[in-house]
């Protein structure tokens, strides 16, 4: 029985990083293709046509496949891959992770508000938070109070959440869904890892 059991487990999709050389699922990299002017285009959807260049989903590896040059080699081609990539993955996944704030408020699963997030927590119903960055060092610590299990993330401005709203601004949210918060903690974790912010 367990023998049977152990055939029919799916064995997740690997990849192997072209920095490192190790191979981890395919969630864990970030996906590159070779545009049509030669030029190293992120994949974030894991969509886009040709062969997948695949790298860990952090800063240093995707500095060091710059300075190495590990997309030419991996491509077997000279191709354009120049420091202005680092910015283009940063954005892209910044907007990936506004994309499913905006779907998870769409989906009932947010609500905004200092006032409102602080109901939320207070009441053992928040299961994630995406602080603005600039909201005040108090309001943070009201709303955190040192719990860990919130995946804090300051990465955006009240400006940049705040449409996501309908508001000029949006200093808290608060992620009441396991599975959206799930799924936007990992986006963000990888978006913090682009970054360069320490863990």
């Amino acid at each position: 029985m367990e023998e049977k059991e152990t055939r029919t487990l799916k064995k997740l999709p690997e990849r192997r990083c072209l920095v490192t050389g190790e191979t981890k699922e395919k969630a864990l990299l970030l996906r590159f293709v070779i545009g049509p002017e030669n030029e190293v285009v992120p994949d974030f959807a894991n969509k886009l046509p040709g062969r997948g260049l695949w790298l860990t989903a952090d800063r240093q590896s995707l500095e060091t496949a710059l300075k190495k040059k590990a997309f030419s080699r991996a491509a077997k081609q000279n191709v354009k891959a120049t420091e202005a990539l680092i910015d283009l993955v940063v954005t892209g996944q910044k907007s990936r992770c506004l994309q499913l704030i905006s779907l998870a408020r769409r989906a009932g699963a947010t609500v905004e508000g200092t006032e409102k997030v602080g109901q939320l927590v207070k009441k053992g119903r928040a299961k994630a938070m995406v602080l603005a960055n600039d909201l005040s060092n108090n309001s943070r610590a009201r709303l955190v109070k040192g719990d860990e299990r919130y995946r804090v993330c300051d990465i955006f401005s009240s400006d940049e959440l705040g449409p996501l709203f309908g508001r000029d601004q949006t200093r808290a949210i608060a992620i009441e869904d396991a599975v959206w918060a799930k799924r936007l903690g990992f986006e963000l974790e990888r978006l913090a890892k682009l970054i360069g912010m320490p863990e």
